[in-house]
């Protein structure tokens, strides 16, 4: 009888500390890695753009380095990004970041990189995780949706 009630009573503790790891797991952005994206656009307003994102994810710490080039920019641009999640709940995350160029891009034609001028921009944003696995992180920001596959050797190409 008296080990029935210790083996109930380490039961009911694991339970506890499972319900409290997923409460805080639902609370927290949950993160870590290096991961890559590279994004192709084009509309009639900016022409044709292509954006390298390399990041580097460690839970509440989000590092990043940025390539453009594209329509009305001569030669590539390179920005980096430091930001800190400030606050996190169920998927949905906000970022304050900072961002800082490490080598600009001449603009030569102003109406195809009007977008060009918010990549110098800080600030915050709200985004959303909208689906994560072993290799894929896939967020939902005020741009666009964002695809990051992690990356092994992660160098600028």
């Amino acid at each position: 009888m008296k080990s029935l009630k210790i083996w109930i009573g380490i039961f009911i503790a694991s339970l506890l500390v499972y319900a409290s790891s997923l409460y805080f797991s639902s609370q927290q952005l949950l993160i870590e890695g290096r991961y890559v994206a590279r994004i192709h656009g084009y509309s009639t307003t900016n022409g044709q753009w292509r954006e390298r994102l390399e990041v580097n994810l460690d839970r509440e710490r989000i590092e990043s380095t940025i390539s453009v080039e594209g329509d009305g920019l001569e030669g590539v641009a390179l920005f980096a990004v430091n930001g800190e999640v400030t606050q996190s709940k169920d998927g949905a995350f906000e970022l304050s970041y900072s961002t800082e160029p490490i080598q600009t891009s001449k603009v030569v034609d102003g109406y195809h990189a009007v977008s060009y001028t918010s990549l110098f921009l800080s600030g915050k944003s709200s985004n959303v995780l909208v689906y994560q696995d072993e290799d894929i992180v896939m967020l939902e920001g005020p741009r666009s949706s964002v695809m990051l596959t992690r990356s092994r050797d992660s160098v600028l190409r």
